[in-house]
């Protein structure tokens, strides 16, 4: 299905009071401003859809937003949607805190062993089905 982006978009707002609104959220506004500004400059077309998608990420991962902005900042990743990944790789990390990987001695517990025996047979076949020399 086709749609136009601008039926999904907020227009209540204009562009610069909408960067200022998404920059008080972030706790680091110096840092938020200048990601923002960034953002502006590389797409200042999609502004607007880069700002709705900060804006989301800020509410849906509020506990790692902060911490995705500053290694956004610090590894020049200027997209919101580089800001996305981040923070929800963020989120994976500390989800993954809470329930550690097991170690090899609780995997090797919790395997069942399954007895099985492989068919073998001859060379000959091997050699026959290649068309190998007799």
């Amino acid at each position: 299905m086709i749609k136009n982006r601008n039926h999904g978009r907020d227009r209540s707002k204009g562009i610069e009071a909408y960067k200022e609104t998404v920059i008080r959220q972030l706790s680091n506004p110096d840092q938020a401003k200048q990601f923002i500004q960034e953002v502006g400059y590389r797409y200042p077309r999609y502004m607007r859809d880069h700002l709705q998608i900060v804006q989301h990420m800020i509410n849906q991962y509020r506990h790692v937003i902060d911490d995705a902005l500053i290694q956004c900042v610090k590894e020049h990743l200027w997209s919101a949607n580089d800001l996305r990944d981040v923070a929800h790789h963020l989120h994976r990390l500390t989800e993954n805190e809470f329930f550690p990987p097991p170690t090899f001695q609780e995997m090797k517990r919790n395997t069942t062993v399954i007895k099985a025996t492989v068919q073998t047979r001859e060379l000959a076949t091997y050699v026959e089905i290649i068309g190998g020399p007799n």
